[in-house]
């Protein structure tokens, strides 16, 4: 398991004690990720400062926190001022929050219904295509509008990593680029501005580094061929595990085409990658931490409410029968202001988390009690979870303050019965952060 509980409890206190305090008084229920804006915006000042020193062009994630509207709002502050969107869901939600979207398409594709609408309302710099009837079926969307888009190819090689049976591993395949670009380049209203594909990076937690995967010299090879075909390369996509450490790493491996790389950071802006886990050098910090609550104890072992553990996966990034064999840490505490001295092994159980069974470190059950705070560490993906989000500011000041709870669409709740509130109100406080 990729752990960060002892990382944030070292280099973010203060996010603990507030997120222990919120769920102490009531302010937050269980299954809600706490979320440090000021964190956030730091850490995005550190990625944007990086990026401009390397020169690569940034798309900042959202999905991993919930595509909260106030953590998009401090990150285009910060100096990352457009989004990738993963899916329609996504570009449509940050769309209505006003916020720029830069990349559509990746990693799904833009369903047949939502072209007219991203093509016309949302005009991304550019759309990922993974096939020739789909960039066929943008051209005539574009011809329609009177539009021109640019699209990135997914590309892939014979040697490619893709994650088994989450990531789709289509895409144009390296061998048959010329005859493609050929037929592309007949099309009307679109042009073809670069390549992508992912991962390109993973993170060696052995070595503690992140090195380039087969797909990075693949896109470097396809890219060499769309430059022979029409002259130039507006973008290398490259996307994961994209943090400040590997920027440089990533116009290497690009080559002549260092000034073309794109990154996606996502994890990255929250403190949240492998490296994290295991350097406490880098710059930045842990931003977000999972606040849950003991049900009831039973046996051996006690049971918190869970609803969030999706993001809780395996080190490799593969899911299989053995990924319930790994523990996380977590912290269990009676009191919100008390030490933080209790500590178990809570077992991941994949999506339908109805609960996190617990296991005392000493062996001494006895200490949980049904009502206990629970706090875990790890990699989220809020957006394919039932959680709640706090965002807070003023941590760091001494001044914390809870400026609203969220649901995992990013949708601002009502504290008491956590329906959803009218819009207005979520742009009101977009505004004001």
């Amino acid at each position: 398991m990729v752990d960060l509980l002892d990382t944030i409890t070292e280099r973010n206190p203060g996010l603990i004690r507030e997120a222990a305090a919120l769920h102490g008084s009531g302010d937050i229920p269980p299954d809600t990720f706490v979320i440090d804006l000021d964190a956030i915006g730091s850490n995005t000042l550190e990625t944007a400062a990086a990026a401009k020193k390397s020169s690569v062009k940034l798309y900042y994630m959202s999905k991993q926190l919930g595509r909260n509207p106030l953590a998009c709002r401090q990150i285009t502050k910060s100096g990352i001022g457009k989004a990738v969107t993963i899916d329609i869901d996504e570009c449509r939600i940050l769309h209505s929050f006003g916020f720029p979207v830069g990349h559509v398409g990746h990693l799904t594709q833009v369903p047949e219904r939502d072209l007219k609408y991203v093509l016309d309302e949302v005009a991304p710099d550019v759309v990922t295509v993974y096939s020739m009837d789909k960039a066929r079926r943008i051209s005539e969307a574009a011809a329609r509008l009177s539009v021109r888009q640019k699209i990135l190819l997914r590309v892939h090689g014979k040697r490619d990593f893709s994650y088994p049976r989450q990531i789709s591993p289509g895409g144009f395949p390296e061998e048959h680029l010329p005859h493609d670009l050929k037929e592309l380049s007949g099309m009307h209203g679109i042009d073809v501005e670069g390549v992508t594909s992912f991962p390109v990076f993973r993170t060696d937690l052995l070595k503690r580094s992140i090195f380039p995967l087969p797909n990075a010299e693949t896109l470097v090879r396809c890219a060499a061929a769309l430059k022979e075909h029409k002259g130039s390369v507006g973008q290398v996509n490259m996307p994961a595990d994209s943090t400040p450490e590997m920027f440089p790493l990533a116009r290497s491996v690009a080559g002549e085409f260092a000034d073309s790389v794109c990154l996606e950071p996502g994890h990255g802006l929250s403190g949240s990658t492998p490296l994290h886990a295991f350097r406490s050098d880098l710059p930045e910090i842990p931003a977000i931490v999972y606040v849950s609550e003991i049900s009831h104890v039973s046996g051996e072992e006690a049971y918190a409410f869970g609803g969030g553990m999706m993001g809780a996966d395996a080190v490799t990034g593969l899911w299989s029968t053995d990924y319930h064999s790994h523990y996380m840490h977590s912290l269990v505490m009676h009191d919100a202001g008390g030490p933080l001295s209790v500590r178990a092994l809570a077992s991941p159980v994949g999506f339908i988390d109805y609960y996190i069974p617990l296991r005392s470190v000493s062996g001494n059950i006895g200490e949980f009690r049904t009502g206990d705070t629970v706090m875990l560490g790890f990699r989220p993906q809020i957006f394919v979870t039932r959680s709640h989000v706090a965002v807070v500011r003023g941590i760091h000041s001494g001044k914390a303050e809870l400026l609203g709870l969220f649901d995992s669409r990013g949708n601002l709740l009502d504290r008491r019965t956590l329906s959803p509130r009218p819009a207005p109100e979520t742009a009101e406080m977009i505004e004001s952060i």
